[in-house]
């Protein structure tokens, strides 16, 4: 699915484990907010996404992990 506003431009959320997890917290109408950037690539073979109210970092060890920010 791709997500557009006026503050984040068009951001690509592809299914997997960081939308389940985006999911699970509201979509956009929760504390995460809008995706900010696209689905992309972290040290140690894992993806992360940035949203407006934090982040979700997805790695094959440790899976998904949610950082909220005051918004």
């Amino acid at each position: 699915a791709i997500y557009w506003t006026a503050a984040t431009g068009a951001q690509l959320s592809p299914n997997g484990p960081i939308r389940s997890a985006w999911a699970s917290q509201g979509w956009e109408s929760g504390p995460l907010g809008y995706p900010t950037t696209g689905v992309f690539s972290t040290v140690g073979g894992g993806n992360a996404q940035s949203f407006q109210g934090g982040r979700i970092d997805w790695s094959p060890t440790g899976g998904t992990r949610i950082t909220n920010v005051a918004r």
